[in-house]
């Protein structure tokens, strides 16, 4: 898999126009999974937090790669790196991730639509944890 940086045509794309390409012979698999993340209750959470604790510390973050399904539909959204990382509705944050050097966190939020209401959702998350420190 080649991830390309934003503007770059992934399929012409030179090495160092890469963000990630899982043929670097530096990247090893640390850890992978999956967790459910509940919607907060609307009416005494404004978010909820899942956290995600790596084997151990490392010097510099690990680059985490997230896949994001929004529960009972077909959207899905893909994320990679090793900072904040967040989806954006039109008003404000849906998600977002911090990547640390133990651990990551993902936050689901709780955000008002434009027509008055409140945007709840659940997440199923899929992560792949690698590590690119030589």
């Amino acid at each position: 898999m080649r991830v390309s940086k934003p503007g770059v045509d992934v399929l012409t794309a030179a090495e160092r126009d890469l963000t990630f390409n899982s043929q670097w012979s530096m990247l090893s698999l640390l850890q992978k999974g999956s967790f459910f993340s509940h919607r907060p209750d609307g009416y005494l959470e404004s978010f909820r937090t899942v956290t995600v604790y790596f084997n151990r510390s490392y010097a510099r973050r690990p680059m985490v790669f997230l896949s994001v399904i929004r529960h009972g539909t077909t959207f899905h959204w893909q994320h990679i790196g090793s900072c904040l990382n967040w989806f954006v509705s039109p008003t404000r944050y849906t998600y977002m991730c911090n990547v640390f050097n133990d651990r990551f966190a993902f936050t689901n939020f709780r955000y008002p639509n434009l027509n008055g209401g409140e945007h709840l959702y659940d997440y199923t998350v899929r992560y792949l944890i690698w590590d690119y420190d030589v």
